[in-house]
């Protein structure tokens, strides 16, 4: 009774962790988890909104390639006692509440003609560093893309793994029912009951276990693609597809679109055109100002009662620093030390992934041959299980060898969804590496 009591309470939690994961459940393709991570991933968020920033400096006025043009205006007044002696005047002239009015108003306008190129190459470096902020932004979506596959396939392989266990279940729950029935009968004693009774609670617990890794999984899942804790959805895979990828191939799409080495090449062209702004130091400046403007004096003190001028004023001014103190110097030998630093992190980073993409491509391969070899495993644990299950029918095999190809069979098909999920990871990173991973249409 003690037996029957605890197999049917750990029957019960099964049914309703079973109907948890089965009832009205929306499926989430791979494609949909990677269009909700682009529009909600915080990191993607922020990193469009940095790319925005710089691509709003990459504009010639904040170079200082425009003339800058102000207005400014101004009145006073004043109210005064005055004492005033003019010469030849032998006695002073005095004036209570004498008053001045003064009022001016300007526009002025300044364009620096030439400044050693200085602004255009600051231009330039502005429209390098939009170009290096798609890059980063690239490089953002692509951590978060590759974080989103991996989540995913471990949320669908946590998802296989769980319904192998219900399966698995359901067998040790015929094997139980069976041993009972052949009890009933006189067929087999007590100790096969007892048997058949351990493996199932201990099936039981493995369903329970998979159920939660796979609650945990799809809430790294959700958390990944930005959004809130959605309703209960299963994953879709579809068909499997592994390329035979050709190393040459993936070798020169890294040279020519690998994120970071793109980025380290803009860094070059960055520490480039810092040693042409060094040097535009040691050339002259010429600035070119206009003025126009207004401006009326009125006063009921002095020789001059009011003074009222309007008109254009134009002129330029020409500067040369002579000496700084070796400044200009220091600063130009500075930028060329970081443009080799640069050039030198670029031909480290070229050869750091020319051996990561060997790396890549030889673990990808491997594991496509393992995934392989881990298929004809199932089929022929399958085999072997469907032969034990008819022979047990029979009587013709004990329960032990029964129970034997049973997690067989069980371990065989586990070790192909680990497989399955260490090619498709494999795969991701090869891609990434070589550029391709935002190219690739992932329909699987």
């Amino acid at each position: 009774m003690y037996f029957r009591m605890k197999y049917t309470v750990m029957f019960f939690i099964l049914l309703i962790i079973s109907g948890l994961h089965g009832y009205a459940q929306d499926t989430l393709s791979l494609d949909e988890a990677i269009e909700v991570t682009l529009k909600n991933n915080f990191q993607v968020r922020i990193s469009r909104q940095s790319e925005q920033v710089l691509q709003n400096n990459a504009d010639k006025g904040v170079a200082g390639m425009y003339p800058t043009l102000s207005a400014t205006g101004g009145a006073s007044y004043a109210n005064n006692n005055t004492k005033q002696k003019f010469v030849g005047q032998a006695d002073a002239t005095t004036i209570n509440g004498a008053s001045t009015e003064n009022y001016d108003v300007s526009i002025s306008a300044t364009y620096t003609l030439f400044n050693g190129f200085s602004a255009r190459r600051n231009f330039e470096r502005l429209t390098v560093l939009a170009t290096q902020g798609r890059t980063l932004s690239r490089l953002n979506i692509e951590q978060a893309v590759l974080s989103l596959i991996q989540a995913y396939y471990d949320a669908a392989r946590e998802q296989d793994a769980y319904v192998l266990s219900l399966r698995n279940l359901e067998i040790s729950k015929e094997r139980y029912e069976r041993a009972k029935a052949q009890q009933e009968f006189g067929q087999s004693n007590k100790l096969s009951v007892l048997n058949a009774e351990v493996d199932l609670n201990t099936d039981s617990i493995t369903v329970i276990n998979n159920s939660l890794n796979l609650e945990n999984a799809k809430r790294n899942l959700n958390f990944v693609m930005g959004r809130e804790e959605a309703d209960d959805f299963a994953l879709s895979l579809g068909l499997e597809r592994f390329p035979n990828w050709q190393l040459e191939e993936m070798m020169r799409s890294a040279r020519e679109n690998n994120v970071s080495l793109l980025n380290a090449r803009e860094n070059e062209q960055l520490s480039e055109l810092d040693i042409q702004i060094a040097q535009s130091a040691n050339l002259p400046r010429v600035d070119l100002n206009a003025d126009y403007g207004f401006s009326r004096l009125a006063t009921d003190a002095g020789f001059l009662l009011s003074n009222q001028s309007i008109g254009l004023t134009t002129g330029f001014r020409v500067s040369y620093t002579i000496f700084n103190g070796r400044q200009r110097k220091i600063q130009v030998q500075n930028a060329k030390i970081n443009r080799d630093i640069s050039r030198t992190q670029t031909k480290e980073l070229e050869t750091q992934i020319y051996r990561d993409v060997h790396n890549a491509y030889a673990t990808y391969n491997t594991n496509r041959n393992i995934l392989r070899v881990e298929r004809q495993n199932v089929e022929t644990a399958q085999l072997n299980f469907d032969r034990t299950r008819d022979q047990f029918t029979y009587g013709q095999v004990t329960s032990t060898q029964f129970r034997e190809a049973q997690l067989n069979l069980l371990e065989a098909e586990n070790r192909l969804l680990v497989a399955q999920f260490n090619t498709r990871v494999s795969e991701v990173n090869l891609l990434q590496l070589s550029g391709k991973l935002l190219e690739e249409d992932r329909d699987n």
